[in-house]
């Protein structure tokens, strides 16, 4: 597929990143609400929040997957004294400066500071781009990268929902978090924007990821429905659901565009 591009900018990555924005204030808009919590579940308002945030949580990942998409290809072209003098060292002085202005804020109004997780967490991945170009950089490794990555977030799940004991401890003892954190969606990112993806495996994607969103409604109206749970499994970044609705977006904007 020919991206469609002005003055060499990919007009899906830059229609992504918007569409991701608006996801984001759509997921603090549902999460923060008053009515989420003061409003019973059986409530057309609570629905409603409970749909639109299923519907959002590809925000973050489809960010990291655009993060990789151009990183790890433009990394072969940089040094690794630019990546810190340049990206990282941004990414920090931003940080620093929003976290100290939170940190009077909340003094002075009890405004959280939680929001800027993901700032550390993309120095993070910034930081490891030279090792994670490297698997990039052959389509083999990529994808055996991809296959680890998946195996603890499938463990997970089943444990989560069908109930198989301890055994995704084992990942966690096997100190297995750089294949299974957010390094996947800083390779999918990659991946899925160098690699064709056939048509019957993007429709194969398309329809799981409806009944994925299908089982993150239903499965977060169960789980809240049981009290005092301020979080759902299934509204995890790192839970399979989300991951199958986000590579399903980013696939819809790059073949639909």
């Amino acid at each position: 597929m020919k991206n469609t591009s002005v003055k060499n900018r990919s007009i899906y990555h830059d229609l992504l990143r918007v569409f991701a924005t608006f996801a984001v204030i759509c997921i603090h808009v549902c999460s923060e609400s008053v009515a989420w919590e003061s409003k019973p579940l059986s409530s057309p308002t609570w629905e409603y929040l409970n749909i639109f945030g299923s519907m959002s949580r590809f925000a973050v990942p489809v960010f990291v997957m655009l993060s990789g998409s151009f990183m790890l290809d433009k990394y072969k072209q940089d040094s690794l004294k630019k990546l810190y003098s340049k990206n990282i060292l941004r990414l920090v002085c931003a940080f620093v400066f929003w976290k100290v202005f939170y940190t009077v804020l909340t003094t002075l109004t009890g405004f959280g500071t939680g929001h800027l997780w993901f700032i550390p967490m993309l120095i993070f991945l910034y930081a490891i781009t030279p090792f994670v170009q490297k698997i990039c950089s052959e389509i083999k490794y990529e994808r055996y990268f991809l296959i680890l990555a998946f195996a603890p977030m499938i463990v997970r799940f089943l444990q989560e929902y069908i109930g198989i004991g301890q055994f995704y401890s084992l990942f966690e003892n096997a100190g297995m978090e750089f294949v299974s954190g957010y390094t996947v969606y800083y390779v999918l990112g990659h991946y899925l924007t160098k690699q064709d993806i056939a048509k019957k495996y993007r429709i194969i994607i398309y329809l799981t990821a409806i009944v994925s969103l299908a089982f993150t409604v239903l499965v977060a109206y169960e789980t809240f429905s049981v009290g005092s749970v301020t979080n759902a499994y299934v509204y995890e970044y790192l839970s399979p659901n989300v991951l199958i609705m986000s590579v399903a977006l980013f696939l819809l904007f790059k073949y639909g565009v």
